[in-house]
């Protein structure tokens, strides 16, 4: 059985302890108990669980319900209820969050682990509906790409997979582990540290990228496996050309004032040397308000660097036809976005650009108040100067795949001394494991253990530690982190 983590809310101590033995004993990771529905948003955040186990009357200034609406909301973690009562309007309003089952005090360990396994292979049943979304994309890619659900099984591989693999068609592979393909070389330190096993056993010279399939809310149902065959004297003078595009990519990056005066931009952008997907971008659009993005073009390479540079051009060109709808409000992201997407979404049969992620958001600049979508991009992290920090991780699609665009919105307000991070995938994966709350709770460590310093200081420390974490890696990818902060 997986381990899938499991996250146990229950303020009676003993209640708590019982239940995390039972789902143990069956297989399951427990964390820990929680006893606080304060607590919760933070504990899923930090451990990415798979189901939540919720009792509806906790301590706090929220009930289970509450609390399990907000961790619903921001991280698509199903939920189990547990509850002594039975009332009306609890059950009303436990309904209303959709729970994955309602589970009345006492009940036996046998009743707990059929209601979880119940819940989490509907999870599954997702996740896989959700791959096949995924695999109608590699189709469209000019390089080979393998599919692999969560246990590394392939699913799918593009007709460049197949002819590098020398496999005659898609049966021959499906099912099969990707390490049967796909091995890690002995030792650190290899700018390609891995080596591909053709079906005749030959192992050509072949760059390959391995990247999880990140879902909007924040899960990875599987991978996605990238490889590039090219002679040492192609990739000598590709990283010539992609060098030069990389500079004139660097050169547009935004200038501290781009926001507006009541707010510094800042940031960073660490480029592959085969040539960046990643940019971002901030610039007003009138006297009041002001756009920002982070956004990430699948693929590296020239074309991939070519797109970002027009998209610089682009983006300010749309947002600029965008002005308040009615004074005091501010433009809806998704308009914006729906155009790119239309801009670059062609019709079945043509051939089709590379698609990007992105995180797009209008800000208000006389009261701080933002507007902002994730089109398949990495959650946004507002960093309070208060304290803390807040994820934003809404759904959406990326950019330039389907016809019909879907996003969910999120809001919010800087405050004086505020700070919203922006960042791509490639950011996020210089930090350790492979579990994406947990990168995501240690980015969170690490911006409130520099939300003291200045700006420039703040962006610095965290640049220093992923250019370590990175040259550690051998890590290729780009990486990027946008930063705007709202001056005190």
């Amino acid at each position: 059985m997986n381990r899938e983590t499991i996250l146990v809310v229950e303020d009676e101590a003993f209640v708590g302890e019982e239940i995390k033995e039972d789902l143990e004993r069956c297989g399951y990771f427990v964390p820990e108990v929680i006893s606080s529905g304060d607590e919760v948003a933070q504990a899923v955040a930090a451990h990415r669980p798979a189901l939540i186990i919720m009792d509806v009357r906790i301590e706090g200034s929220l009930d289970g319900i509450e609390a399990a609406y907000l961790a619903n909301a921001e991280f698509r973690v199903p939920v189990i209820y547990l509850t002594a009562y039975s009332d009306e309007v609890s059950l009303r309003r436990a309904a209303a969050t959709s729970p994955e089952a309602y589970l009345l005090k006492p009940f036996s360990e046998r009743e707990l682990v059929a209601n979880v396994e119940i819940a989490l292979s509907k999870r599954k049943s997702r996740y896989l509906d959700r791959l096949e979304v995924s695999a109608s994309l590699l189709d469209v890619l000019d390089f080979a790409a393998i599919l692999c659900d969560e246990e590394g099984r392939i699913i799918k591989a593009n007709r460049p997979a197949l002819n590098l693999l020398e496999a005659q068609n898609e049966d021959a592979i499906r099912g099969q582990r990707l390490s049967r393909f796909i091995e890690r070389k002995a030792g650190t330190g290899d700018a390609n540290p891995y080596f591909l096993k053709t079906a005749d056993g030959s192992n050509p010279e072949v760059m390959v990228r391995l990247e999880p399939i990140i879902l909007p809310d924040g899960d990875s149902p599987g991978s996605i496996a990238f490889m590039e065959k090219v002679s040492e004297k192609e990739r000598a003078h590709l990283l010539v050309s992609a060098g030069m595009a990389n500079s004139a990519l660097l050169r547009l990056l935004p200038s501290p004032d781009a926001a507006g005066p009541s707010f510094d931009t800042s940031g960073f952008l660490l480029p592959s040397p085969s040539g960046a997907g990643d940019f971002f971008d901030a610039f007003l659009i009138d006297d009041g308000v002001a756009a920002f993005y982070n956004l990430d073009v699948m693929g590296h390479g020239a074309l991939a660097t070519l797109m970002a540079y027009s998209l610089h051009d682009l983006v300010p060109n749309i947002a600029e036809d965008m002005r308040r709808p009615t004074p005091g409000t501010l433009p809806k992201p998704l308009d914006l976005v729906v155009k790119l997407n239309s801009h670059y979404n062609v019709e079945p049969g043509e051939e089709a650009m590379p698609f990007f992620t992105i995180v797009f958001g209008f800000l208000d600049t006389r009261n701080g108040s933002f507007r902002l979508i994730r089109g398949g991009h990495p959650p946004v992290m507002l960093i309070p100067a208060s304290g803390g920090h807040r994820i934003f991780a809404m759904g959406g699609m990326a950019v330039g795949v389907f016809q019909a665009y879907l996003a969910e919105e999120g809001s919010g307000t800087l405050e004086p001394g505020d700070r919203l991070v922006v960042f791509s995938d490639g950011f996020l994966d210089t930090f350790d494991g492979d579990d994406y709350g947990a990168k995501i709770a240690q980015l969170g460590q690490l911006a409130e253990e520099f939300r003291s310093e200045s700006l420039a200081a703040f962006v610095e420390a965290v640049k220093t530690a992923v250019i370590a974490r990175r040259n550690s890696l051998r890590f290729l990818d780009d990486v990027s982190m946008l930063v705007i902060e709202r001056r005190a």
